[in-house]
């Protein structure tokens, strides 16, 4: 219980930080934000999706153990949010945002990913 609430504070830190970095925007660069990330939202969550799918297909027909498969599912997962991350990172310095807004970026994303590392510990270790 108590690795869960670390989650939610990590996950709330987390926005606070990005939407600190927001100061260092002028309004026309908050308004490219979404532009610019549409077209990387668009694709992370048909990946979440499938790799629901093809977790819940698993734990179904019994392919692989349930062990295997949730390691497998979490390390899908994880690679997913570091690819975004970097992804993201990439269209922002291509953009020339500025740098601190960055820096705010990289460190809410940082948590972010400590926040599902805190969270696949807290539910493999349960199980």
């Amino acid at each position: 219980m108590l690795l869960m609430i670390l989650v939610f504070v990590l996950f709330i830190i987390s926005r606070r930080i990005q939407e600190s970095g927001n100061q260092y925007l002028d309004q026309a660069q908050k308004a490219g934000l979404v532009d610019l990330f549409a077209p990387l939202r668009s694709r992370y969550p048909v990946l979440i999706l499938a790799l629901v799918v093809i977790f819940f297909a698993n734990l179904y027909l019994r392919v692989v153990p349930e062990g295997v498969a949730l390691s497998v599912y979490f390390f899908f997962l994880t690679f997913a949010m570091l690819y975004m991350a970097y992804m993201s990172y990439k269209v922002l310095v291509n953009n020339e945002y500025p740098k601190p807004y960055i820096n705010k970026f990289i460190q809410s994303t940082a948590l972010r990913i400590a926040a599902l590392l805190v969270l696949i510990g807290a539910l493999t270790s349960s199980t």
